[in-house]
This record gives C-alpha cells, sequence and structure tokens, in this order.
C-alpha cells in the first residue's frame, strides 16, 4: 500500500532509472531540502526563475539542505544533473514568506 506522499511524488528517470525525487517544503521560505537521489553519485542543481534567470547554481546531497533565503517570493524552478551524465530533472517549487 502506498502512501499519500508516494502516490504525489512523480518518478523522475535518471540514467535509466527511476528516482523518487521530492522537494519539501512547498512552498519553503529559508531551506529547501532534495531527498530521493543516490548517495553515491554527484548532483548540481540550478534554481531559475518562470522567466528563465539563474538565481543559484550549487552542489546537490539528498537531504541536504539548500539556503533559498535570498529568493524573492515566487515559484521557481530546480533542474538536477547528475555530474557524470548529461541526465536531469526538473521541479518547480515555491518561495513565500
Amino acid at each position: 500500500i502506498a502512501t499519500w506522499l508516494e502516490v504525489l511524488t512523480p518518478a523522475i528517470v535518471i540514467n535509466n532509472r527511476k528516482i523518487k525525487m521530492t522537494l519539501f517544503p512547498d512552498p519553503a521560505s529559508c531551506y529547501l531540502y532534495v531527498t530521493g537521489l543516490e548517495a553515491k553519485n554527484n548532483y548540481s542543481a540550478v534554481i531559475s526563475d518562470a522567466g528563465g534567470k539563474v538565481w543559484m547554481e550549487c552542489n546537490v546531497y539528498s537531504g541536504q539542505p539548500l539556503l533559498v533565503d535570498k529568493l524573492d517570493n515566487g515559484t521557481y524552478l530546480i533542474t538536477i544533473k547528475e555530474n557524470s551524465r548529461n541526465d536531469v530533472a526538473a521541479l518547480p517549487f515555491i518561495i513565500a514568506k
């Protein structure tokens, strides 16, 4: 039996593997957490706004916080890339302070 979070969380395919990547909290105000990434791999993240302007670039690790307190209220897109491959995944999130 799946939990409501598993049902609502889409599986993202990276390197032919299904990954249940999740972002929380959403909306966020200070920190954003990404979970579901494989610990053995290195990932980079780009956060952009709806117009495509890049606001932040960083490495991302499963369960480690990303400091997003400098972002203004609005909708953003986090694009995560496995560094050793060209595979990417993107999820929207909201900043609300």
